[in-house]
């Protein structure tokens, strides 16, 4: 019995005290070496019950079977020594170690089941495992070799693909016949691939991409010259939009960004209190390109670098390989859409991205709402003192906008209504507080607007600190300087959301340091979203700004071209023709000067558009229908008129039209601002919110593309009012990372 209990404590040694970090290393390896392990500490307690008050033990029983197992047990714990210290300095033999333990691994347990069993049963047992290894090793034999052949066979078709390739651009006399040829070759060898290997997939993608010192080069302009590439960066508002929108059928569309799924961030501050669940407000890009008849391909990666002049992305995948790295690759395009959106702008402010919690994409909603949760739990335990459940209860919110008003409420309605029934214990100590750096909240609305919401906050609790600027944020504190004193104070905090407006993006700066952009917040574009020095590229959404031309800079320009008669006045019917309309005002006529004088105040009133969801959807919806009409409006521009050179434009430019905007505000209240300076705020308007963003933004004016997740988010937003929300905080990463996998039919597998 001795013997058997140093088997259990050899394989079993955490002593009771958690698995140690070895431990974790083990069942971190692949899923048959952690089965390996509990089958076998489960046949070891298994013996011993068996043997328990026997003076005999199954090495005198089974001696050869226990010296068996022993021996393959020790090699196995050598060899897999041996495997992860391969793995470390990433080492090509880890795969044949792993083939090692599997065999070793298997033996042992076979041996530890013939000890249960008859002696007869026991040698059959030995002869179905040893089928079984032959079988496993003879199959991966013939894969590998099918494997090797394939490259033999690929390399070898694509050296005579590349001749007849010479063939045909160094000559015309045969290249009708180099021509028939190379269609034959390819032909013969997608046949080959397909149906004689049964695995063509793997050949075909391998046979489109090659190696150049490391990195991979997909599609060059040689491989597929047929279509224009037209590749989407960004899967946000604009360039869902712009997907959804595009019906053009002579381009090849390649949509490339880290997240596979299109977010309703309007309803992102929803989700962070349990209002609405994640699962309802996203939508699988891939189930957006199956709907469109189109040539719609997507990749999960990430774009590192933006190169230009030679048409080319640097790419990142999103998925890591066996040695923990991520694969690069490059892609060619001929038309370029940035749509990469926008991160929070920290103002470099010591401490913020250490510290801080962002509300840009599902993972952060999530990622808030379960420190919310951990907040209370953590203040219900006994240990923390009355001073730390203070400081552990009060949630910061800083910044002004809507985004971090409509979270604020939203969070003291998730604790007022919901937590504090749940923790009664705590609840005189939650504290909510909201800085804002200007003299307001809600700057960009009605003045009626924002005198509302702060009434609002002062009557809930909400304490709201305008004029405080943040300098610092420790991990227990954050530091706010006042703006008319100059003094500052230190106040402490159990969470901190941070919601300052938007920043640049690391790879956007990059690329305007090479186009001569520089010190700017945003790519500029021209009114048909063309980024400026780039015909080629195309940006929209947060990334980038219509940068509008100065009226007074083509005055002369402007005047030139109405003055057809070159009388050096200008009349209003000059410079409308299709104008009608009062006759007296047609006959006013202007020169230069005054014409200059007129409009000289229109440059001081030009605004740049806001970085919303509307903006960045008209600009998709827009920049799509510019492509599904290129062809037609090359032979007739409708434009207007060139200011700089002869002919029209081809497009008419990109006009922004708003259509509202909301803010709930709490307490089923909403402001809203629509356009005709129309405000209207209370309960009636958090329906008419309600239905703007939860019925038509789905259905009706492309905000969405979802109409289950409109039902959906209904439904959840029904359901608030006669019970409480969402309050488990079971969502992991591994969940949320689980809408990051292609959706079949329904979003609604994923549970959050």
């Amino acid at each position: 019995m001795s013997n058997l209990t140093n088997l259990y404590v050899l394989f079993d040694d955490d002593d009771g005290a958690g698995a140690s970090a070895s431990e974790k290393d083990f069942n971190s390896s692949p899923p048959c070496h952690a089965i390996f392990k509990y089958l076998i500490l489960s046949l070891i307690g298994l013996l011993t019950v068996k043997y328990q008050g026997k003076t005999e033990n199954p090495f005198d029983t089974h001696p050869a079977t226990m010296w068996v197992f022993f021996i393959t047990t020790c090699c196995y714990c050598l060899a897999l020594v041996f495997m992860k210290e391969m793995q470390a300095h990433r080492a090509k033999h880890s795969r044949i170690f792993n083939c090692v333990l599997l065999i070793l691994g298997s033996l042992a347990s076979v041996s530890l089941v013939s000890v249960f069993l008859p002696r007869l049963f026991g040698s059959l047992i030995f002869i179905l495992w040893v089928l079984l290894l032959i079988t496993i090793l003879a199959r991966n034999l013939l894969k590998h070799l099918g494997y090797w052949l394939r490259l033999r066979i690929e390399k070898a078709v694509t050296q005579v693909l590349a001749k007849f390739n010479s063939c045909r651009n160094a000559t015309g006399q045969s290249s009708h016949l180099c021509s028939g040829v190379g269609k034959a070759v390819d032909q013969l060898l997608f046949t080959f691939i397909f149906w004689g290997f049964g695995s063509g997939g793997g050949l075909v993608a391998y046979s489109v991409s090659k190696t150049y010192n490391g990195v991979n080069i997909v599609d060059s302009p040689e491989v597929n010259s047929k279509k224009n590439r037209v590749v989407v960066l960004g899967t946000g508002w604009a360039g869902t939009s712009f997907l959804k929108n595009l019906k053009n059928s002579s381009y090849d569309v390649l949509v490339i960004s880290p997240r596979n799924y299109f977010a309703f961030t309007p309803l992102l501050p929803s989700v962070t209190c349990g209002t609405v669940e994640a699962r309802s407000i996203v939508e699988p890009i891939r189930k957006i390109v199956r709907k469109k008849n189109l040539d719609i391909c997507y990749w999960e990666a990430e774009c590192i670098k933006i190169d230009a002049e030679n048409k080319k992305l640097h790419c990142r995948s999103n998925q890591e390989t066996k040695l923990n790295e991520k694969e690069e690759f490059v892609a060619y395009y001929d038309y370029l859409v940035i749509a990469i959106g926008a991160c929070s702008n920290t103002f470099n402010t010591p401490g913020v991205v250490e510290n801080c919690h962002f509300l840009k994409e599902i993972e952060d909603a999530q990622k808030i709402r379960r420190t919310v949760i951990d907040c209370f739990e953590r203040a219900s335990l006994p240990d923390p003192s009355d001073e730390e459940r203070k400081r552990i209860l009060q949630f910061v919110v800083v910044g002004g906008g809507p985004t971090t008003v409509e979270f604020a409420a939203e969070l003291h309605d998730f604790v007022s209504e919901d937590l504090v029934k749940l923790y009664p214990e705590v609840k005189d100590l939650v504290k909510i507080r909201l800085l804002e750096a200007g003299d307001h909240i809600l700057n960009m609305f009605d003045e009626r607007i924002r005198a509302f919401a702060e009434e609002k906050f002062q009557r809930d609790g909400i304490d709201v600190k305008t004029g405080s600027m943040v300098v610092k944020v420790s991990n227990k504190e954050i530091s706010a300087k006042e703006r008319c004193s100059g003094k500052i104070s230190s106040m402490p905090y159990g969470m901190v959301v941070w919601s300052t407006g938007i920043g640049t993006r690391p790879v956007i700066m990059d690329f305007m340091k090479q186009i001569g952009q520089t010190n700017r917040r945003a790519l500029a574009t021209d009114e048909w979203l063309r980024v400026e020095g780039c015909d080629s590229v195309c940006a929209l959404g947060d990334c980038a700004t219509i940068n509008q031309r100065k009226v007074m800079e083509d005055i002369s320009a402007i005047f030139t071209k109405a003055d057809k008669d070159n009388s050096g006045m200008l009349t209003l019917k000059k410079f409308q023709e299709d104008s009608k309309g009062d006759v007296a005002k047609e006959s006013i006529e202007l020169n230069i000067e005054e014409f200059k004088s007129a409009l000289s105040k229109v440059d001081s009133q030009m605004k740049n558009l806001p970085a919303t969801a509307q903006v960045a959807a008209q600009q998709g919806a827009y920049l799509a229908d510019c492509f599904n009409r290129m062809e037609e409006c090359e032979k007739n521009p409708e434009g207007p008129l060139r200011f700089r050179g002869s002919g029209c434009q081809r497009f008419h430019p990109f006009r922004y039209k708003h259509f509202g905007q909301f803010v709930p505000l709490g307490g089923k209240q909403t402001a809203a601002q629509l356009p005709g300076d129309w405000v209207s705020i209370g309960r009636s308007t958090q329906w008419l919110c309600q239905l703007a963003y939860e019925d038509i933004g789905y259905i009706r004016i492309g905000l969405a593309v979802s109409f289950l997740g409109g039902i959906r988010v209904t439904f959840e937003a029904a359901k608030q009012f006669p019970q409480a929300k969402n309050t488990k905080a079971e969502s992991t990463v591994s969940q949320i990372r689980s809408w990051q996998q292609p959706f079949n039919n329904s979003i609604s597998r994923c549970s959050v």
